[in-house]
This record gives C-alpha cells, structure tokens and sequence, in this order.
C-alpha cells in the first residue's frame, strides 16, 4: 500500500489523465530541482506547456504561507500554469493570494451519498460462458459504530506484536487465528470492541488473557502463550449498507469529486475507474489495486497479454490467490508496489505458490 498523501497524488495525476486526454501526467517529478507532486505536459503545435501542481492532504484550512511558497516554486521551474490542490478548504487570504498569482485551486473530496460495487464474473458451474452482473448496493442511512483500529498482543516473554491495521487483513487474521481450546482471535477481542462507550471519540480496553494461539502465517505476529491484548476502538458514524450478494466490504467504491474553488466547477466520477498506474507493467514487479485490496505479481508480458498472479488478497476473512491473464490495455490501474516489508512477505507468498 502507500500512505494517504500519496494515494491523494495519485488520485489528482488520474483525474487530470482522464480529463486531459492529450497530455502526458506524471507522478512526483523534479523541474530545476524542484519537486513538484503531478507534472501535466501538453504538445500543442509548436507550443510546449506545463502545468505544475501542488497538492496537500492537510486537516487545516491551506494557509496564505503555502500558497506563496507554491507561487515561488512554479516562478523557479518556469511552469506555465501553477495549480494547488487540497482535501481540505483554503483560507481566505490563501484565495486572494492565488487570484493574483493566477493559480488553480482545487478541493478533492469523497462524497458518501452513493458506494458501488465493481462488476462481477460469474463463472458458471454447468460449463456455459460466464456472464457479467453489476451488484446492487443500498444505503441504509448512518449509525454510531465502532471501529478497531489497533490490537497488541503481549507476549509472556515480554514482547509485544501489532495485528496488520488495514481492515480486511486485521478482518483475516482475527477469525483464522487459533486460541488455545478451540476459539479464535475474534471471539477474545470482539467483546472488547463491543461494549459501549460514551465519552471521547477513541478508546483503549486491556485484557488479561494467557491462553496461546495460533496464527495462518508468521508474517505479522508469531505463535505463542498471550498474557494480555490490548485494543484501540474509535467510535465513529458510519453508513449501514445493504447489497444483494455477499461481499467484501472493503470492496465498496466511493465516489470522488474534484472542484475548482475559483470558479465551481466540479468533475465526479468512481474512485476505482480511476487509472492510478503507470502506461504500462514490468514483468517480474509487484503491483497492487484498492477496493478490495489486491496484490499482484507480473509474470510475463507477451504483446498484448499479461500473466499474473494475484499472490494475496483477504476477502470476506478469507485468503484468495490465483493466476490469470489480462488485457495489457488495463495496466493502468495498477500502481507499482515499492514498499520494501510488504514486498519480502509477497515474494515469499509467490514461492510458496509456484512450488505447488
């Protein structure tokens, strides 16, 4: 995976990739030695333009000090059109200061008044052609809930061991964890993060336990006799969602909105049509895509095919792995994985499946 100010970075170079068909928009590059997050470049006759943008996944409102500080950059790099994006709104002065400078200002937002669902293949058991259905999702409204966003397990010997925080990993290991006499992991920590709590948005709830368990793998935390866990619940407003076939959560796409705070234009569109990779994939590197998290491994590449292997991906508190072929043409969906830990535990997944 990658933090959330790159995922933001990324989310603005594939918008302006679809709403700009002629240019060529890139990812974190360097003019004059300066760094500037998505690099728009449009060939117009004999007319080279650039178009430099800045962009910002802050709390706070975008101060008039960044807006100057982006002003001077563009200045430096002699880009021809300067524009600041943000997931958060701007100050007054910060307006006024980009109005006389000519700079861009847009806001990135993620609406929540509609989720999709990807199309699903249905492969057919009585040997017909498989068929493509679009699931149906239903908005139930919001609702106070609860959401773990840590465990520790705290060994005897004195160490302690995180569980994986993204959900549908955390999701897989609680439920395939064994415990000592026969339960899971779920079952110890899901009282823990059951119980009501009033006051405060987050909390911290410690159990003595002292039972061993057993997780699927060693990648994040080892087998052991447990004294204690601990677990961090945050209470939040979430969205009751209904849908007609069972599926993994984290597989719900949202939307994305991109407007121009000067003028209030305002592009929308589905997260997961966005074309968040590169042109194309390097045989033998790792790549990933969101909704559901999804880790592939590129095989080969043979002109307008590519054989991969999906190599780790949790569903539904399951494990899935596969081989498959693709189109070349969707490569761009995929974002190149650079992660160093996660790419070790991926390399060890895909040996294990080749040798079988």
């Amino acid at each position: 995976m990658i933090s959330d100010d790159k995922f933001i970075e990324l989310i603005t170079a594939a918008i302006n990739r679809l709403t700009m068909e002629s240019a060529e928009v890139q990812w974190n590059v360097k003019i004059e030695r300066r760094q500037f997050d998505v690099l728009a470049t449009i060939q117009a006759g004999f007319y080279h333009v650039l178009i430099g943008f800045e962009v910002k996944h802050k709390r706070r409102a975008i101060s008039v000090e960044m807006i100057d500080a982006f002003v001077t950059k563009a200045k430096d790099a002699n880009v021809h059109k300067a524009v600041f994006v943000s997931t958060s709104d701007y100050q007054e002065g910060a307006i006024r200061v980009a109005k006389r400078h000519d700079v861009d200002l847009f806001k990135i937002a993620f609406p929540t008044n509609e989720f999709r669902l990807p199309p699903i293949t249905v492969l057919a058991g009585d040997g017909s052609p498989p068929f493509v259905v679009q699931p149906e999702v239903r908005d139930l409204g919001e609702t106070d809930a609860h959401r773990v966003v840590r465990v520790t397990l705290e060994y005897r010997d004195g160490s302690k061991a995180n569980l994986p925080d993204e959900p549908s990993q955390m999701t897989y290991y609680l439920r395939k964890t064994s415990v000592e006499g026969g339960s899971s992991l779920l079952e110890a920590v899901d009282p823990l993060a059951s119980q009501p709590f009033a006051n405060g948005t987050s909390l911290v709830r410690r159990v003595v336990f002292g039972r061993s368990v057993t997780p699927p793998d060693n990648y994040f935390f080892s087998s052991g006799i447990v004294t204690a866990i601990e677990v961090e619940i945050m209470r939040i407003r979430a969205r009751v969602l209904d849908a007609d076939v069972r599926v993994e959560l984290s597989a719900v796409s949202a939307q994305v909105s991109y407007e121009n705070v000067l003028t209030g234009q305002k592009f929308e569109t589905d997260l997961s049509t966005l074309p968040l990779g590169g042109a194309s994939l390097e045989a033998g590197k790792f790549y990933f895509l969101y909704h559901p998290l999804r880790y592939f491994y590129v095989d080969e590449v043979v002109g307008d095919s590519m054989t991969l292997y999906l190599v780790e991906s949790f569903q539904d508190g399951q494990l899935f792995a596969a081989i498959m072929t693709s189109s070349v043409k969707y490569s761009v969906f995929y974002i190149p994985l650079t992660d160093k830990t996660i790419t070790r535990r991926l390399e060890d997944r895909l040996a294990k499946m080749k040798a079988r």
